[in-house]
């Protein structure tokens, strides 16, 4: 049974690899992982809504994690970014992470530094 149809399609350009991988789907969501982004597509009966988890977020800092690292509670969405350091190639650092947390009622974002 065809529920809805969208003329809207999942945008796959830009992916980490490949559309096997960096695509995937958990709840009502089909979500899109890049470097710099992450695009739900929120599925309901009516329609599909894109949602940019990333557009309010400073990510020019650094690259997210693969999207086996995320985690999805039904509640919340949680995924890993890796911020780059900066230092000389020559030198030992700590990498730096930042654990992005979005409620999924309305969205909002909290962050944890670690």
């Amino acid at each position: 049974e065809l529920l809805c149809e969208s003329r809207k399609a999942v945008d796959c350009t830009n992916l980490m690899r490949s559309y096997h991988q960096d695509i995937t789907s958990f709840g009502d969501f089909i979500a899109v992982f890049r470097s710099k982004s992450i695009t739900l597509y929120a599925v309901s009966n009516e329609c599909v809504k894109q949602l940019n988890m990333t557009e309010d977020l400073n990510v020019e800092d650094g690259i997210f994690q693969y999207p086996r690292f995320s985690a999805f509670s039904g509640k919340y969405f949680v995924h890993p970014f890796q911020v780059f350091p900066h230092s000389r190639p020559d030198q030992m650092v700590l990498v730096n992470h930042r654990l992005y947390c979005w409620d999924m009622q309305d969205l909002t974002p909290k962050t944890l530094v670690m």
